[in-house]
């Protein structure tokens, strides 16, 4: 499996590669309408790959306030959103908050390198539907956005 390094503070490794025939078996997306965001631009990269191999429309934003703008236009035009925790310009917790304010259907996924960061759990008990962490595999993003999409909180 290929990695692709983060950030140094976090001193991560992002898992990549899948073959086609180990996502049959993950959850298809097949129809989901996915806002993911992230300020690193390999794994919006690998995610951009990862939604067009599972068959999801996927929209990736570099910019939390690019991506609010979206959902601001129009609400209804994802089924969930995606989005790193730690970013500039907004972080994901006041993303989060925001998105509920215009769209409170929309579920958000919550991703972060820091697991135990508080304000990730303030966010699940304010309804976020779920948390991934990084590095995630492709199935567990699929999992996870299946989680999301299906009402899953926490």
């Amino acid at each position: 499996m290929a990695t692709h390094p983060s950030h140094p503070p976090l001193g991560t490794t992002a898992p990549v590669a899948a073959t086609d025939s180990t996502l049959s078996t993950v959850c298809d997306l097949a129809g989901l309408r996915v806002l993911f965001v992230d300020d690193e631009p390999g794994v919006r990269r690998l995610v951009a790959v990862a939604l067009d191999r599972l068959h999801a429309t996927g929209t990736v934003e570099a910019s939390p306030v690019a991506a609010l703008s979206l959902v601001e236009g129009e609400p209804d035009r994802f089924d969930v959103v995606v989005t790193d925790f730690r970013m500039p310009e907004m972080d994901g917790e006041e993303l989060f908050h925001r998105i509920q304010a215009v769209a409170p259907s929309l579920p958000v996924v919550i991703t972060s390198g820091y697991a135990d960061d508080g304000r990730v759990r303030d966010c699940l008990a304010a309804g976020a539907s779920g948390f991934l962490a990084k590095p995630f595999t492709i199935a567990l993003f699929a999992a996870a956005v299946r989680h999301g999409v299906e009402g899953g909180h926490g």
